[in-house]
């Protein structure tokens, strides 16, 4: 969540469309699980990819894909996304 304020500083006027890396929730509990769902829909409305790659906590993911089935890709080892500009 720390990235995406950032990248709010950075660039205030600007739609972010994916989150690709770690989310670091593997070892997260519940509240903060929940507190994490919530900026990310609060923070990134127009949201198109979510791909957590490591230290993601299985659980922690799982439940997201439950919540964003639209928007989440298993990204592993050997994945390959595309953007279309």
């Amino acid at each position: 969540m720390n990235s995406i304020r950032y990248c709010h500083q950075l660039r205030p006027n600007s739609t972010i469309h994916a989150i690709i890396g770690g989310f670091h929730l593997l070892n997260a509990n519940e509240r903060r699980l929940q507190k994490t769902y919530a900026v990310l829909k609060s923070e990134v409305p127009d949201l198109k990819i979510l791909a957590p790659c490591h230290c993601k906590g299985e659980h922690a993911m799982s439940e997201i894909a439950l919540k964003s089935p639209d928007e989440y890709t298993d990204c592993r080892v050997g994945a390959q996304l595309r953007f279309v500009v």
